[in-house]
């Protein structure tokens, strides 16, 4: 017996009988989860951004992480640049996740309309052209490089 996903709560996992869990109520779980856990990270990464120090000494990694992304106001700040990548893709994905809710659910996904809105002062606006997070590594391995 396979668990392609295994649930860390019973919202939405209640799947052993229980007749008013079907798998739409279950997609509309995995959906607000995701969001939420999209919006805790951009609330981490907007941080992350505003606190990075500038430098101007950078691994063989960082140089070419931060060269492979597109163009953006954040030209010599490195750090800045990879950051500010990481949250307009994290907008990419709050935005799918919204799209999927207001599909599966479009009376209650009013309730899921972004609280956060996007504007070209935080720096976020080219969010439109980047591709969603949708794999943890996508995440992960950009700030190890930072990290490391």
């Amino acid at each position: 017996h396979v668990n392609p996903i295994r649930f860390a709560s019973w919202i939405g996992g209640d799947r052993d009988g229980n007749p008013n869990v079907t798998p739409e109520v279950t997609r509309e779980v995995v959906a607000h989860q995701r969001l939420r856990a999209a919006r805790l990270l951009l609330n981490d990464l907007n941080e992350l951004y505003n606190e990075v120090a500038i430098s101007s000494r950078f691994s063989p990694e960082m140089e070419e992480l931060a060269g492979s992304l597109p163009e953006s106001k954040d030209k010599i700040e490195k750090y800045r640049k990879v950051v500010g990548h990481l949250r307009r893709r994290l907008v990419r994905t709050m935005k799918g996740c919204e799209a999927e809710l207001h599909s599966l659910n479009p009376a209650a996904a009013k309730s899921t309309n972004s609280e956060f809105s996007v504007s070209a002062d935080r720096g976020l606006d080219g969010w439109e052209d980047v591709e969603p997070i949708v794999e943890k590594s996508q995440l992960l391995e950009p700030l190890t490089v930072i990290y490391d």
